[in-house]
């Protein structure tokens, strides 16, 4: 598993943090750092992650998290913000930022592991609904 790879499972980890906690990025990513013993996220070690890129992802995604969340609610049809589960809306908020924003990650990464996400973290279905909501939205980015 490469760097950018586990940092980018630790930002969706945190990400899934403030979703849940409603709390601040911050404050999110201090209690991270500071119990971060390798076991916070599993099978993945303190020294491999790059906190410099998680940091630019958590903060980034949270930064644009009001415009990523209008344009998923346009993407998504019948289904409404609310009823999508926290899992499923960090890894949109992870992929769609570095979709728009995020420009030295290609898009096909940001998918990619988007849905290898999705089927380490979610439920049986999660990883198809992340890549239908994707593709759409990379068809009209």
């Amino acid at each position: 598993m490469t760097s950018r790879r586990r940092s980018r499972e630790v930002a969706f980890n945190i990400l899934f943090a403030l979703e849940c906690n409603q709390i601040e990025p911050e404050e999110s990513l201090r209690r991270f750092e500071d119990n971060f013993q390798g076991d916070t996220v599993p099978n993945i070690s303190p020294k491999d992650v790059d906190l410099r890129f998680v940091k630019q992802l958590v903060f980034g995604a949270n930064s644009k998290r009001d415009e990523i969340l209008e344009r998923l609610d346009n993407q998504t049809g019948k289904w409404r913000l609310e009823r999508i589960g926290f899992v499923e809306r960090a890894l949109l908020l992870l992929a769609m930022f570095e979709i728009y924003y995020y420009s030295s990650t290609p898009t096909n990464v940001a998918i990619n592991e988007a849905i290898e996400l999705a089927k380490k973290y979610g439920q049986e279905e999660t990883s198809a609904f992340i890549n239908g909501i994707l593709d759409t939205i990379v068809v009209e980015h």
